[in-house]
């Protein structure tokens, strides 16, 4: 106790304390497990944050410190702690990555969120809008996303 509090004298203001959320486990429709966080208000207005290419759920950590929202990250299969199929197959289709944005809002419990997707989640995000319309969004927001380079449809499935 007495090194804590020789510790607890020397800490440095203005560092960010842990961050805390609620690990969400979720099953998309071709069986992949999704790992998800749930962040701050869950009254609060909805943000469903999505990361580029070769990243995970970290890439948002200073954007979930807001406790007035309600906010959510994951990470995209074949990324950070979900699932990473072999098969090459589990990544083409629009239908996969489009229903995996949506088993997140489901298990979440997201109703109208905005789409948040930063560089390749521009693509994801085009791939939810292809096969499941806006009805269930309030917005959508890419960040550095080039959607010249956006196809809605990369296969059928």
């Amino acid at each position: 106790m007495l090194i804590a509090a020789f510790l607890a004298t020397f800490a440095i203001p203005g560092l960010p304390q842990e961050q805390k959320f609620k690990a969400v486990s979720v099953k998309t429709p071709d069986a992949l497990t999704i790992s998800a966080q749930d962040w701050g208000n869950s009254n609060g207005p909805e943000i469903l944050f999505i990361h580029g290419f070769s990243q995970s759920h970290l890439s948002w950590i200073k954007q979930v410190t807001n406790s007035e929202f309600h906010m959510v990250t994951y990470d995209l299969r074949g990324h950070g702690n979900s699932d990473k199929p072999l098969e090459p197959e589990r990544y083409k289709y629009s239908k996969y990555w489009a229903d995996e944005v949506q088993a997140v809002m489901d298990a979440t419990e997201l109703k109208r969120p905005v789409l948040v997707g930063w560089s390749y989640a521009g693509r994801v995000t085009a791939d939810y809008l292809t096969v499941h319309g806006t009805a269930k969004l309030a917005g959508l927001n890419y960040v550095d996303a080039n959607q010249k380079g956006i196809r809605p449809s990369r296969g059928r499935s």
